[in-house]
């Protein structure tokens, strides 16, 4: 088995598009949840995903130019996981009419397992 490489800006725009969706995924569910417990929950999962892609902007910006091309390894077994997870996203499948499509509680489950996702992948990279 190999090792991939991706350098430190790589993974930095990965995690930056994995809290922008998550964003976006958020503030949809948070407009059309019905109960205001299930809004509150989405709104603040949104606002910590909009700090999230606050401060991984801020580490992208403040790294050398020499940063840019650090690499780190990547076990060969989880490249395929982790580029699946890169390319689709953690939360596929939740366009605005997914969304509508299901009720608070099932919403909710696909965020719980975005996040699992989000988790794995960052804890991987």
């Amino acid at each position: 088995m190999g090792t991939k490489y991706l350098s430190d800006s790589e993974i930095l725009t990965v995690a930056m598009n994995i809290e922008s969706d998550g964003y976006r995924f958020y503030n949809q569910a948070g407009k059309q949840a019905k109960h205001k417990e299930a809004r509150e929950v989405f709104e603040r999962l949104r606002d910590e995903e909009a700090r999230h892609l606050s401060a991984f902007k801020e580490i992208l910006s403040s790294l050398p130019d020499s940063g840019a091309n650090d690499y780190f390894g990547i076990s060969a077994e989880i490249a395929p996981y982790l580029e699946a997870l890169a390319e689709t996203g953690v939360f596929k499948n939740t366009d605005n009419k997914t969304l509508k499509d299901l009720d608070e509680t099932k919403t909710l489950q696909m965020a719980v397992q975005a996040e699992r996702d989000s988790v794995l992948l960052l804890i991987r990279m």
